[in-house]
């Protein structure tokens, strides 16, 4: 529904209803974003997060098929400059899941070595968890 209204409208919409926060516009979409950057001091309202992907399915840019990594690494550094922009300190990353070609292992030593640098690392134990608590 919010989608359907222009911006200033759903944020005020939002604000009426007593939310905090606002999340997973569509940031690549450079009016959208341009209109969001343009409200955000306007509102008490913050974007909370963003999508860093195309979508659940991440096509073309997934981190676990190797043929798809920098079109992932792409989306993560286009999705980091949006968060700049906008002050959202959150991003949702979706790496895909199978490659039907690779051992179940391969995915995750992939996704593995590319977050490397970060830290906390996930462990195959805690894979799914928030690292934060």
């Amino acid at each position: 529904m919010l989608g359907r209204m222009p911006v200033p409208e759903a944020m005020a919409l939002l604000n009426r209803l007593g939310y905090d926060a606002y999340e997973m516009f569509d940031w690549r979409n450079p009016a959208t974003l341009g209109t969001f950057v343009a409200e955000k001091g306007k509102s008490p309202l913050f974007c909370a997060c963003l999508v860093a992907n195309k979508g659940v399915t991440a096509p073309g840019c997934g981190l676990v098929n190797p043929r798809e990594r920098q079109g992932f690494l792409h989306e993560l550094e286009a999705s980091i400059e949006a968060a700049k922009r906008m002050d959202c300190k959150q991003l949702v990353v979706l790496t895909a899941s199978k490659v039907p070609s690779l051992s179940s292992t391969a995915p995750w030593r992939r996704w593995r070595k590319t977050w490397q640098p970060c830290a906390p690392l996930p462990t195959l134990a805690n894979r799914g968890r928030d690292l934060r608590r």
